[in-house]
């Protein structure tokens, strides 16, 4: 006969678990509705400085700014925006599996590699590779700011302009819906015009084009690191959501076969109580 209170244990466990999966899928979502509110209110600018920056890009005659040429022909440095926490799904592992993939493609070419990851989890994960280096203190927070942007954006120009490496390239988890985000590799440094993606308006630039480059880069680039961050977070808080969701079906479930299989278990006791007094009432009779 089963263990009728070693299930109801099980039971008030398992609806312990379920009450905290509930609790952290009901946070993560909160959280996701702030990134995505911040995702949306930096569409417009994000948009509008792209239109600008590769009109700049595509003119033939634009001022050659160090973003845009490769400062030589050392180091591919990786940065890897994980998550601080777990519980998140595949959300970190399809991250690794890329820059796995990506440091397999350096390696077969000879080429020496920096590996910079943003996150406690990449941190425990490649803490011990002897490619990784440590860029900031701190990974990112749960709703990243165009402030923590502009530091990490601070930090990358700098390694490529004064470390001459060869190029820098983000790896993040691109935000498509609360049920589909994909790991994607970015590369930011060399900038590179992209030609097949200009818009119709004609832009007048003053004083001068070379100005105006002067200018904008630096901006865009914050822009292209920020936005990095916000569908990092957005796509991790999405993931969280839906592994917390999952979870907590995955307890009730567990918690109706286990209720099914306690309500059996105190039906055979009752039966075998029933049993024992109709034959301890034979055996008086016949006494």
């Amino acid at each position: 006969m089963a263990d009728i209170r070693g299930i109801r244990q099980r039971i008030r466990s398992i609806g312990s678990t379920e009450k905290i999966t509930r609790a952290m899928r009901m946070v993560a979502a909160a959280k996701l509705a702030g990134t995505q509110k911040d995702r949306a209110e930096s569409e417009p600018y994000y948009e509008t400085l792209g239109s600008i920056t590769r009109h700049l890009l595509a003119d033939e005659h634009h001022y050659e700014h160090p973003l845009l040429t490769r400062q030589g022909e050392g180091t591919h440095v990786l940065v890897i925006f994980s998550s601080n926490r777990g519980l998140c799904g595949g959300y970190n592992l399809n991250l690794f599996r890329l820059a796995d993939h990506w440091l397999a493609e350096r390696n077969d070419a000879g080429e020496p590699v920096v590996l910079m990851p943003l996150g406690h989890k990449a941190r425990e994960h490649y803490g011990s590779h002897p490619a990784t280096r440590l860029i900031l203190d701190v990974g990112p927070t749960d709703r990243p700011s165009y402030e923590e942007g502009r530091i990490l954006t601070d930090t990358l120009v700098k390694l490529y302009l004064e470390e001459k490496t060869a190029s820098v390239t983000l790896l993040y988890t691109r935000f498509h819906s609360a049920i589909r985000q994909e790991a994607a590799l970015t590369p930011l440094f060399p900038l590179e015009a992209d030609e097949g993606h200009l818009s119709g308006t004609d832009y007048i630039f003053e004083p001068d084009s070379r100005q105006v480059v002067e200018r904008i880069l630096p901006r865009y680039v914050e822009t292209l690191v920020y936005r990095a961050l916000l569908e990092s977070k957005t796509s991790e808080h999405a993931a969280r959501m839906t592994a917390m969701d999952s979870a907590s079906r995955a307890a009730r479930d567990m918690i109706r076969d286990l209720t099914v299989q306690l309500n059996r278990a105190r039906q055979e006791a009752i039966t075998m109580e029933l049993a024992e007094i109709v034959g301890g009432v034979e055996a008086l009779k016949r006494t």
